[in-house]
């Protein structure tokens, strides 16, 4: 599918229909359009893509090696490819070979991350999601995890503005 298809098209017919169904609170943002929470639910993204293969291999008999994902673009015009089948099972597996401390652990950075760049201490995309799960040295090693988890719940409860943000 071509970008424009995908980006003009689909995307504004996407907003339109979850403005009818969630009200005029839905919000197109540059990559996902935001729907905002009420007594039932949480506030959600809506992300609009499209399937995407990545082929490793092309074998002249057999069958090709791919990884599926899914592509879309930004609201900029920018094409972003993402694997989030490859992500989820990373996350997992790191979760089971913290005992479960992974999880907890990257909620507390995220919860720290939102509120230092609402407090102005970040700018915001600083630190994305996918640095905080993946590029942490902290997670890379589990035996430790016990000590970095409760280090981090007693330590990173308050913060003082040192300096402008970054």
């Amino acid at each position: 599918m071509a970008p424009d298809f995908v980006n003009v098209r689909c995307v504004a017919q996407v907003l339109a229909w979850l403005k009818e169904k969630f009200g005029a609170g839905v919000k197109a943002g540059k990559k996902a359009n935001f729907i905002p929470g009420n007594g039932n639910r949480r506030d959600s993204d809506v992300l609009v893509c499209v399937a995407n293969k990545t082929f490793m291999s092309y074998p002249a008999t057999g069958e090709p090696a791919f990884v599926e994902g899914v592509c879309f673009w930004t609201s900029d015009g920018e094409k972003i490819v993402n694997y989030p089948r490859q992500h989820l099972d990373n996350c997992t597996a790191k979760n089971g070979a913290t005992a479960s401390r992974f999880k907890p652990s990257i909620r507390l950075l995220k919860n720290m991350r939102n509120a230092m760049i609402e407090q102005g201490y970040i700018n915001d995309g600083l630190a994305p999601s996918y640095f905080l799960e993946g590029c942490s040295p902290m997670f890379q090693r589990s035996t430790s995890w016990r000590a970095v988890s409760r280090r981090s719940r007693t330590t990173c409860t308050g913060f003082r503005r040192a300096r402008p943000a970054i």
